[in-house]
């Protein structure tokens, strides 16, 4: 039986939080409906295994009343009834704040025949990603014991570099791309990078982003894992709640 596991990342939800966002395509408003959709789907056609978010489930974490549109956007998930995961991003706000409320515990989960590490990083006032070094030793010698899919989740991309004045990569990127190789990583799956980008083979790790559910066409991710491979498929939600392969 294939693994099935559906991505979503950079929500960018505002309601009840006090807060405009700038940027007009960000469609903010839409953030739980299309949640919604996402998960009507991952639930009823896909089977999914398990959901995971991938951070910037908010667009500013700081602002009052955000909390309660992450736990808005919580509900949803526990209303779907399927397992999941959730690590923050840059936009999430206090990350324990965060944590508490999604009750996902960092590090080592096994979902069906994948083994799946989730990272949480942390985020200084130039908006990049750093990574403490015993969370990768964790990861490196959990991945040791395993022969199955080795999926690692993050917000920000680790590769390739993403030339632009806005930083997307870790800070560290080289040396942690090296150490993937070096545990023969399957996949590294990221969000942050709005555009988002395909499954991509450098060396020995695919590194794949998945796109921004907040900005058109409003997409997220399918993986399926077979006989320890990992295929990857975006998929769109339309606003009126249909799933179309993009």
């Amino acid at each position: 039986m294939p693994t099935n596991i559906v991505v979503c990342s950079d929500i960018h939800y505002i309601h009840r939080a006090d807060h405009s966002c700038p940027i007009p395509e960000r469609r903010t408003e839409l953030g739980l409906t299309l949640l919604r959709s996402v998960l009507e789907k991952a639930r009823d056609e896909i089977k999914a295994d398990a959901v995971v978010l991938l951070g910037d489930l908010v667009d500013n974490g700081d602002a009052s009343g955000a909390e309660d549109d992450l736990k808005e956007l919580h509900r949803a998930l526990e209303e779907a009834g399927l397992p999941y995961f959730a690590v923050p991003g840059n936009h999430d706000g206090e990350v324990q704040a965060f944590l508490e409320i999604f009750g996902t515990e960092p590090g080592l989960h096994q979902v069906g025949d994948a083994t799946c590490f989730f990272f949480v990083d942390e985020y200084g006032a130039d908006d990049v990603a750093v990574r403490d070094a015993a969370s990768m030793q964790e990861m490196a010698e959990a991945f040791k014991k395993s022969s199955a899919a080795r999926i690692l989740f993050q917000h920000s991309p680790v590769l390739p570099k993403i030339e632009s004045p806005y930083p997307y990569n870790l800070r560290d990127y080289i040396r942690v791309g090296e150490l993937y190789d070096a545990v023969n990583v399957t996949l590294s799956v990221s969000g942050h990078y709005h555009r988002g980008m395909a499954a991509t083979p450098l060396e020995r790790t695919h590194y794949l982003i998945n796109p921004a559910l907040c900005e058109a066409p409003f997409q997220f991710t399918h993986l399926r894992v077979v006989d320890g491979a990992v295929s990857a498929e975006a998929l769109t939600v339309a606003l009126d709640g249909q799933c179309i392969n993009d």
